[in-house]
């Protein structure tokens, strides 16, 4: 589970943001698109565009138009799938999130590491006082008896 949220930097089409949050192996290996919240303003994600396979995004992926303003909290899940919809194996991954105001200028990213595995953990992660993020909360949940249903990220 992913919880962030974030501010205006006075961009281009401020308070109106784009944003994108996807996973990758340590290796920078692309693994899935878990938000995207952009329409006609994609071109602004330039990093998420950079990194991502955006023809597949993954199967937990959220998505949404432009947003107007940045009040609303962003929860994407991960449930641990690859775009191909199967188990990404335990090991160390890294989550980006971008957020962007214009579709001129390269917005802001920030990554965060994390380890998916057999050990359940969660908390806030520390992010800069400048910037577009305000706060972001990673937790990774193990899967319930049987499947990955109930697990996430």
């Amino acid at each position: 589970r992913v919880e962030y949220t974030t501010r205006t930097a006075e961009g281009r089409y401020a308070p109106k943001n784009c944003t994108a949050a996807w996973i990758e192996t340590a290796d920078g290996r692309y693994v899935a698109t878990i938000e995207i919240g952009a329409a006609l303003r994609k071109p602004g994600l330039m990093y998420w565009q950079d990194h991502a396979c955006t023809e597949k995004p993954g199967p937990d992926v959220i998505s949404s138009a432009t947003l107007p303003d940045h009040t609303k909290p962003h929860k994407p899940l991960w449930k641990g799938l690859d775009l191909d919809k199967l188990p990404a194996p335990d090991g160390n991954y890294r989550l980006f999130i971008e957020v962007t105001e214009s579709d001129k200028e390269p917005g802001e990213y920030a990554t965060f590491d994390f380890v998916k595995g057999p050990i359940a953990f969660g908390g806030e992660v520390p992010v800069g006082a400048e910037g577009l993020l305000e706060r972001v909360s990673i937790a990774w949940e193990l899967p319930a008896a049987g499947g990955i249903s109930g697990a996430g990220m």
